[in-house]
């Protein structure tokens, strides 16, 4: 993953985030781990 890719899913994450999303729907829709999205969320 390079830099823009890595800036892009922080973006997504904290887009969800602010639509009351919790950890387990992010992940599910941005097809990522729920400690990754934990870790862009800290």
């Amino acid at each position: 993953m390079n830099v823009i890719e890595g800036w892009n899913m922080y973006l997504d994450i904290q887009d969800l985030k602010k639509m009351h999303f919790n950890v387990s729907q992010i992940s599910r829709r941005l097809d990522l781990s729920r400690t990754t999205v934990y870790k862009y969320l800290i």
